[in-house]
């Protein structure tokens, strides 16, 4: 959920005179960043043509609007971009309590999207989850680091 920064409302998407922005109850807007707006405008227009990294672009907002710090690795080649294969999409703490950030792997893939070998390595080696759409980023996200932070709340 995206709360409001002046009264603390949830803040939804809307078109106020053509702009994309975030408005509360109350009307208070926050404007969407720049990347963001001129992403919107490429996926509007049929620009974008990789579902994939639509769907990363999407999560990526989500959570940096809900408070997480996001850090994206890339959607490259292992071998052509210098990263260990299997390495997650994304890396996200969680900013909003003072306590020192803790950090969760995210795997971005479509409903029909397949891991390869060294990602399913990856995921059973730690704290790495596979999200398929933002619901999943945001349920994923708000449940790992409760486990993380509170001993006492269930894994399963």
């Amino acid at each position: 959920m995206v709360t409001c920064k002046e009264c603390g409302g949830v803040l939804l998407p809307g078109n106020i005179d053509g702009r994309k922005v975030l408005t509360c109850m109350l009307g208070h807007e926050q404007q969407l960043p720049p990347i963001y707006q001129k992403h919107a405008e490429q996926v509007a227009s049929g620009k974008r043509k990789n579902p994939e990294a639509d769907l990363v672009h999407s999560i990526v907002l989500a959570l940096e609007l809900s408070g997480y710090m996001v850090l994206r690795v890339g959607q490259y080649r292992a071998d052509l971009a210098g990263q260990t294969a299997g390495t997650p999409d994304l890396f996200v703490a969680d900013m909003r309590t003072r306590r020192r950030p803790y950090w969760i792997g995210m795997e971005v893939k479509t409903r029909k999207g397949q891991l390869s070998r060294a990602q399913e390595d990856m995921l059973l080696r730690g704290l790495t989850f596979v999200v398929r759409s933002i619901d999943d980023a945001l349920k994923i996200a708000e449940h790992a680091f409760r486990v993380v932070t509170d001993p006492e709340t269930p894994i399963g």
